[in-house]
């Protein structure tokens, strides 16, 4: 099967995107930047360059997908400013559900 993956680069999704590949299945991840991503790609997931804040750039990953896995997120402890937690988190979350009814 194929599947789509965000949070591909963090420690949960890292995990879930070995499993999927040692498994026989073909992985699709977005990623902010591909150039830190070269360990996933040796595993033979395909990058696509994006933001699960930026709708638009989640559609090609998507495309011929079997199951998508939305793992991203963002934490940061003891920091103030909390709005980019909220901008993944939440915001983003209800935007890329509104993309995968799509």
């Amino acid at each position: 099967m194929n599947y789509f993956v965000t949070g591909a680069t963090g420690f949960v999704g890292g995990v879930l995107v070995k499993k999927l590949r040692e498994a026989g299945h073909e992985v699709h991840a977005s990623v902010r930047d591909p150039n830190k991503a070269k360990d996933l790609q040796a595993l033979g997931v395909k990058l696509f360059k994006g933001d699960v804040t930026e709708k638009e750039s989640m559609r090609d990953a998507m495309q011929g997908v079997d199951g998508i896995f939305h793992v991203a997120g963002w934490y940061k402890i003891g920091v103030k400013d909390t709005s980019a937690g909220e901008r993944v988190n939440v915001k983003a979350r209800a935007m890329f559900w509104s993309l995968c009814r799509n």
